[in-house]
This record gives C-alpha cells, structure tokens and sequence, in this order.
C-alpha cells in the first residue's frame, strides 16, 4: 500500500534531527576486521503517533478509513524522527563504539569474532528492552566484507558495491535532463572514488541549467563514458586511521620550540626585574600588620586600602607568612573641620603607625568636612526626642557612624566582644576641635549617657589661635566664658545639656544660629572614609607631640 502524502508534508514543521553523514559512519569501520549488520523490521512503525496528529495521517481504502497509530512511510518527518529514536536507544553504545546507526540499518564492528560476538549480545539485549523487531534474513553475522549503504567493506578499505557498479555500466546514454540528473545522482554518491569528479562532470552538469539547451555532444558523450569507465574498473579506498602524521609532529616541534624561547626570555626579564626589586620588609612572630586590598571599584570606594590590622602567626620561607586577625581594642577618632584621611600627612594632627604600635590598637578616622554646626543638634538635645531629627547633622551621624564600626569591627581587626551592641560600646570616643563638639553633644544627652565606656575630647585651638586673644573669639573660648567653667571637670559635669548647649556661640552669632537650620537633610551616609582607633584609656603623654598646647581637656566617664 502507497499514500500520497505530498500536500501534508507541506504543512507540518520539519524536524531538525540531522541523519549521521555516510562518510562519517563509514570512517568509524576503520579498525575494524570482522563485521555485523543488522536491519529493523518495519522501522518507523517502531515510533507512536501523538494521539492528536493520528487524524493527520488518515486514509481511505475499500474497507472503510483508517488512521496510523505509528509513524507511516511518507512523511516528510518520518525519517527524522526515526533517527532520533533509534539514536536515543542506542546513544550509550555508540559512544563506545558498539555499535553504529544509520536509519533502521544497524553496523557492529569488532576486531575478531569474540568480541564481534560479545558486541551482538549487548545490542540484542538493548533491542529486546526497547521491543525493536529485526529482520534476520537481511542481517550479516561475523563476516570479513560486508555492503554497507552502497558500499563493501572489508578490512580497512571501502569500494562501491557491484549493484552501484552495474548499475553506472549499464546506464543508458542520456535523452532527456531528468536522465542526466539521475546519471550525476548516481556517480556523485560515488563522487570521492573519482579524481576531479566535478571537472569531469562539468560538461553534463551544465545542461541541467535553464538557460542551456540540451545538446549531448562530443564533449558530454565523452564526460559520461569517461564516469562508467572509471566506475566500471572497481575503485578503491582506504578508510582513513586517525594518528599522528608528519604534519601534526612539524606542529608539535615547533610548538615546544616556541613554548622553550618563551621560557628563556621570561627567565632573563626575571633576573632584571629582581635587580630593581626592593627587599621586602622582615617580620616576627606578634607583629601587627596591614595587608593592602587588591580589589578597587565604585561600589569599594568607602572602603580601606588596607585591610587589617592582623597579627603574625608563623613565619614561613621565601617571604611569606601566614596570619590571624588581631582582634584589638577598638577607639572612635572624630575629628570637625578638613583634616585629610591618612593618618600623617598633617604632622602631630593625627594618629600614625608608630603610635598604634607603641598603644597596641587600630586606627581609623571620621571626618566629615562639615563646618563645626554641624556636629550639634540643639533642636533635639533640648527636647531630648529621639523622633524629632530636625537639623541633625551630625548627633544622629555618630549614631549611623557606631552602627557601621560595629558592623567593620572585624574588617579593621577589632575585638567584636568589645563592640557587640550598639549601647554596649566598650569604646573610647575621642575627639578634638570641632569633633570634641559633636561628643559633647551626645555625652550631655540623655539618650546616649551611658552608651560609652570612656570619651576624650580636645580642643587644640591654641595651636592654630598662638594666643589667648585670638582664643576668645574661638567656639572654645567663647564657650570657656560663658560657662565658667574653662578645665574644671566637676563643673562641667553639672551643667545641665541645655545650659552647655547654651554656653556655645551659635546661639549668639546670626550665621550660626540653630533656629536658621532646622531644614538641612538628615545625613544618613558617611560621606568620606572613616578612622577608628583604639579601646584603651590613652594616658595624656601619648599625645604629647600632638597637643603641646591645649586649651580644653575633657575626660568624661
């Protein structure tokens, strides 16, 4: 029975699956010396239709209309699909080589009949599984020459098969361009037995074009004598053995060549290279040391260029070393005004290594580039509301600037125990000039009294101010006049927040006055790199080169 499908195979979507290329399966056989082959019985009705594409296929005969429940000889599809199953099943034994697969033809190469045998038996076991019926009486067991799609096979070499042979021989000489197409159909299958198979084909190639008129002259009689003969004396081929060829070892040599004057000229830049080198600074066992962050980008702009500190553990060869985080005492330095960050590059006006290592403690520092207003919020101190943050540059900053030391106390190498909550800061809080301010305004608080362990503030004015003059017309001075109290700890501990808030000279001066304030932005970021310090209660004579001369001193605990 024969169905005419050719108006439904223009309507569906094609499947995609590529067939294996018959050279590709044929240079696979190429160690191969005995061989099996086997056919499938009925192929692609090994394949279920989807019960809703079985009207598709519907035809009519005598009997009555009948649908395919499995897939039908015909379809544009059919072969496609088939490939893809019968690939699927026996993926596993392709890959090892077990067995090869090309539409419902089936090819078992061994070496010998043993192994030819132990190959039949796991490819019948996968057939049986999957219910694949075969038909025995187109099969080929163990036999040394075999055709195979066309062409016999037989110990490494590949010959068209004598049908295809005598078939070319007694083809008869072309009348028409539909017999010159079958004749090129043909011989091209066998196109890679013939040298300059298109040159020699060319004459009869081109009458197959519109624009030609067909003539078979001399020179086509001659093209298609010229192809039956050659196709006539039996041409053979060697299947191709993959190995190694003189081309890929000239390859190879030259690559080791390559890779060995690499090496020598790497070699020489590293001996000249070594000479400018500076020798690397030696270290101990418990000394504290900062590593420097590799990684830069816009979103790690606020953050250290060091990383540390951390404390030597083990000093190993070459050197390297391996290390621990520190876990030191941690201290808040604040600081009001310009003062850049870097611990230095303003001699005796902030911390510096050696005075970290002589206090054993991390620095870091906050400066907010604020003018000194900034660092009070005398609308909140006087109502001591938490919720009303009119104005507060700087009093609720602190507390945004705790949250982020906390939150970094292990990046900086500080003791997290010492600073596991926000108000329980076993901290010091240290600042001078403007940064005193700002402590002082959360110190006389009521809501952040008791949330530090210590803080230090210090008003160097005199080292700017060279006299006590100048020093009247400071915030400090003015505050030291008003309050009465100038260095007397026990006074200032007294006053009320509001007669120490009282006691400065915004509320006097037009361009500081509170009430014009009250509409700046809440901070609520910090705008520069900060510093941390230490835990430590510092002792006066460790700033000794710092504050020479001091006008205000305020230990507060």
């Amino acid at each position: 029975m024969c169905i005419d499908y050719r108006k439904l195979n223009q309507k569906p979507v094609k499947d995609k699956f590529p067939l294996p290329l018959i050279e590709d399966v044929l240079d696979t056989l190429q160690e191969a010396k005995v061989y099996s082959t086997l056919d499938l019985r009925n192929g692609f009705f090994h394949v279920d239709v989807d019960e809703d594409c079985t009207k598709y296929t519907s035809f009519i005969v005598p009997d009555g209309q009948f649908e395919f429940n499995k897939v039908p000889f015909g379809l544009s599809t059919s072969p496609g699909v088939f490939q893809r199953f019968v690939s699927n099943i026996f993926r596993d034994l392709t890959r090892k080589g077990i067995v090869i697969s090309y539409l419902d033809d089936l090819v078992i190469p061994a070496k010998d009949e043993k192994e030819g045998l132990e190959k039949l038996k796991i490819v019948f076991e996968v057939a049986k599984k999957y219910g694949l019926e075969i038909k025995f009486k187109k099969c080929q067991f163990l036999k040394k020459t075999i055709e195979f799609l066309g062409h016999v096979v037989e110990n490494g070499t590949i010959k068209p098969s004598t049908a295809k042979t005598q078939a070319v021989r007694k083809f008869p000489e072309p009348t028409t361009i539909k017999q010159v197409q079958s004749f090129l159909g043909l011989t091209g299958y066998f196109r890679k037995y013939i040298k300059d198979y298109s040159t020699i084909a060319k004459p009869l190639s081109d009458l197959t074009r519109k624009e030609n008129p067909f003539v078979f002259g001399t020179l086509q009689k001659a093209a298609f004598e010229k192809l039956k003969n050659i196709m006539s004396e039996g041409p053979l081929l060697h299947i191709y053995k993959y190995g190694r060829t003189e081309l890929q070892e000239q390859r190879e040599f030259l690559r080791n060549d390559a890779k060995k004057n690499i090496e020598t000229i790497q070699s020489e830049n590293r001996k000249t290279y070594n000479k400018r080198r500076k020798i690397a600074p030696m270290y101990k066992e418990g000394d504290l040391v900062a590593i420097q962050r590799t990684q830069f980008g816009t979103g790690l702009k606020l953050r250290p260029k060091f990383l540390g500190p951390y404390k030597i553990t083990k000093v190993n060869s070459r050197d390297r070393y391996e290390v621990e985080k520190a876990g030191l005492d941690v201290m808040v330095w604040i600081h009001g005004g310009f003062l850049q960050f870097g611990s230095g590059h303003q001699k005796g006006l902030s911390p510096d290594g050696h005075l970290a290592n002589v206090l054993n403690v991390v620095f870091v520092s906050f400066n907010y580039r604020l003018h000194v207003l900034g660092y009070l919020a005398l609308d909140t101190l006087f109502n001591h509301l938490l919720e009303d943050s009119r104005g507060n540059y700087g009093t609720w900053d602190q507390l945004v600037v705790m949250e982020w030391v906390r939150d970094n106390i292990l990046y900086f190498g500080g003791d997290p125990k010492k600073f596991s909550t926000l108000f329980s800061l076993e901290v010091t809080v240290f600042g001078p000039d403007g940064g005193a301010a700002s402590i002082l305004t959360m110190m006389t608080s009521s809501y952040f009294r008791n949330t530090f362990r210590s803080a230090w503030l210090l008003g160097p004015a005199m080292v700017f101010n060279r006299s006590f003059t100048d020093l009247s017309h400071h915030n400090r001075g003015h505050f030291v006049d008003k309050s009465g109290c100038s260095m007397d700890v026990q006074c200032l501990r007294k006053m009320s927040p509001k007669e120490v808030t009282g006691a400065y000279i915004w509320n006097d001066d037009a361009s500081f006055r509170i009430r014009d304030q009250n509409d700046l932005p809440i901070q609520g970021i910090l705008p520069e790199q900060l510093v941390v310090v230490d835990g430590k209660y510092i002792i006066f004579k460790a700033f000794h080169t710092f504050f020479h001369s001091v006008s205000f001193f305020l230990n507060w605990i």
